[in-house]
């Protein structure tokens, strides 16, 4: 097995600075308890850090792209030194003019590789580490020629004063849902765009949506009418480009406290691809399994064979949470007697998700072994 997108040039900058996954419908569906050993995509590192809430054994963070460790290992050495609200302002959730002092407070707890790396890029000290992923930059953009293009700052302030869900679906049905919204929408979330500036024209290798921009139009419909739009700091960022009112867990002030105590002797940070990391493991290894969308890029054939080394690894009855964007990738022939996705949860947590931009969202246990 082999990655077919690890040697792409996006992966040698920090691709994304956030999770664009909920990690509370993971948590749900991985159901996390003191005896878990968990296997994690690192991206960002915010979700692996909220799986440390759950108080596992272990959590193995996995990225191909040894800068988003530096990120992780940034985030870590932060939150054990500064206090809340210096952590929110040296991560970019607010103004600050202290963030290079803070960085040579924190610097010391970091690896060596991931100080060099942060050494050398002062400029997105400055700027907050949470602000300077590629994805990051092309939402700022989104915010910059579309959200301010077709509506007042007023009304983009408004969108968050809804306190029911009625109100939410009166408000966008009488104010925001207009022509040039829809329009405007569509085409910067198209193909081209998302492909040349927010992620990689590689990711849709295997996209056979027709109409990608209406797609997500249709899903950030979803978000604004459905879900409650107060608790959704995803919505809050794509549209203020800052944390205001709700927080990724790992940014709760009340969390602080148990993340300091076990995150660091929790956490363990891999540089790789699963398809070259997975081999290397023994069976029984991993019993929870976070995979955000890696399933997104790979044909039938390599997902398939990749799934199956993750049942490998897995202890009988281990839970695996993974998404579709784009590629639907639920669970291939030949697996039935070694995978059981629960279709029920899988809705459930697909419709409550409020990383509203996917399409789909698998929850599966690994059977026990004939």
């Amino acid at each position: 097995m082999r990655s077919e997108v690890a040697a792409r040039p996006v992966f040698q900058q920090i691709l994304y600075s956030q999770a664009w996954e909920d990690p509370d419908c993971d948590r749900e569906g991985l159901k996390i308890g003191p005896q878990d050993d968990v296997l994690a995509v690192g991206a960002s590192g915010d979700n692996a850090l909220a799986f440390v809430l759950d108080r596992p054994r272990s959590v193995v963070a996995i990225d191909f792209n040894p800068n988003q460790n530096h990120l992780l290992e940034l985030k870590l050495a932060a939150l054990e030194t500064l206090d809340p609200d210096d952590l929110h302002a040296f991560v970019g959730v607010r103004p600050t003019g202290a963030r290079a002092f803070q960085y040579r407070l924190l610097r010391g707890r970091m690896s060596a590789a991931a100080q060099a790396f942060w050494d050398g890029q002062p400029e997105l000290i400055e700027r907050g580490v949470i602000h300077v992923g590629r994805f990051e930059g092309f939402l700022g953009l989104f915010r910059r020629f579309v959200l301010r293009a077709v509506h007042r700052r007023g009304t983009r302030e408004q969108l968050f004063a809804a306190r029911t869900l009625a109100e939410q679906r009166e408000f966008y049905d009488r104010r925001w849902n207009s022509r040039a919204w829809r329009t405007l929408f569509r085409l910067f979330f198209s193909r081209f765009l998302i492909g040349r500036l927010g992620r990689d024209p590689a990711f849709f290798k295997y996209v056979e949506v027709d109409q990608v921009g209406e797609a997500f139009r249709r899903r950030t419909e979803h978000a604004l009418c459905d879900l409650p739009i107060r608790e959704n700091w995803f919505l809050e960022y794509i549209a203020s480009g800052t944390y205001r009112v709700a927080f990724p867990p790992w940014l709760r002030p009340g969390n602080l406290p148990l993340l300091r105590e076990r995150a660091r002797e929790t956490l363990r940070l891999e540089v790789g691809a699963f398809e070259q990391y997975l081999p290397t493991q023994a069976e029984g290894s991993f019993s929870c399994f976070y995979l955000s969308d890696i399933f997104e890029w790979m044909s039938e054939e390599a997902f398939a064979a990749l799934l199956r080394q993750f049942c490998r690894v897995s202890r009988p009855g281990g839970r695996l949470t993974w998404r579709n964007l784009l590629v639907p990738r639920v669970r291939p022939p030949g697996l039935d007697d070694v995978l059981e996705v629960d279709e029920a949860l899988s809705r459930r947590l697909h419709e409550q998700d409020r990383s509203f931009v996917y399409g789909n969202f698998v929850a599966a246990t690994v059977l026990p072994r004939a």
